[in-house]
């Protein structure tokens, strides 16, 4: 993972969102912290009743993969604009993202992409429908995505399914045996029967964490 998990940046105020807000995209209004992994995040309610999301990387993060995030929306709404994903505001200088000093740290880079208001999955009831609206929703993102590319879509990253044996020093922490043992089976038959044949299939960029904490529902039909 790296330093972005390893390492808590620097906390970032209201107010210094606010004032990157109004130099870098001139816009004012009201700034609220949102969760986030690595970033910290804020919903920017701008005068006018636009609403943002302001985001500010870790410092450890590194500008290719957050320029890879932001080509691949817009590679996604330009394929299928009718697909529910952000999309990104350039700033006054008509950049996507740029690197600035925030709450004391290293340069960091900053983005704003568009708010889409809703309730997170995790938070909805669940249904057969829902679930299967969910599968329609990833097909569709996928079908986006064919074509696209960037070199920073080769990142370290234990989500990939390909680096699943990088996974295996964490086994340690799991302290229920039966279940540390059912996950290092997992691990050996993928080793044994997947990863050998996984460089001969057809590969593309997709989004492989639709998790319930990263699925935003339509509040008034979830």
């Amino acid at each position: 993972f790296g330093e972005t998990l390893a390492e808590d940046a620097p906390d970032v105020s209201a107010a210094e969102a606010l004032a990157i807000l109004r130099r870098y995209y001139g816009l004012t209004g009201t700034a609220r912290p949102l969760p986030g992994e690595r970033d910290h995040n804020f919903h920017i309610q701008a005068d006018g009743e636009r609403e943002f999301v302001l985001k500010i990387s870790h410092p450890a993060e590194e500008a290719g993969f957050t320029d890879f995030q932001n080509k691949a929306l817009d590679h996604i709404l330009a394929v299928d604009s009718t697909l529910p994903v952000p999309s990104v505001r350039k700033s006054l200088e008509g950049e996507p993202q740029f690197a600035a000093s925030v709450g004391g740290s290293a340069p960091r880079i900053i983005r704003l992409v568009a708010y889409l208001p809703g309730q997170l999955l995790s938070r909805s009831p669940t249904s057969d429908a829902q679930d299967r609206n969910l599968g329609i929703f990833l097909a569709r993102l996928g079908r986006a995505l064919r074509g696209f590319f960037h070199p920073a879509a080769g990142s370290d990253l234990l989500w990939d399914i390909r680096k699943v044996a990088k996974t295996r020093p964490m086994m340690a922490h799991i302290s229920d045996p039966s279940r540390r043992a059912m996950v290092e089976r997992a691990i050996d038959s993928f080793e044994q029967h997947a990863a050998p044949v996984i460089p001969t299939l057809r590969a593309q960029i997709v989004h492989n964490d639709m998790n319930s904490y990263n699925v935003v529902m339509d509040a008034s039909r979830p």
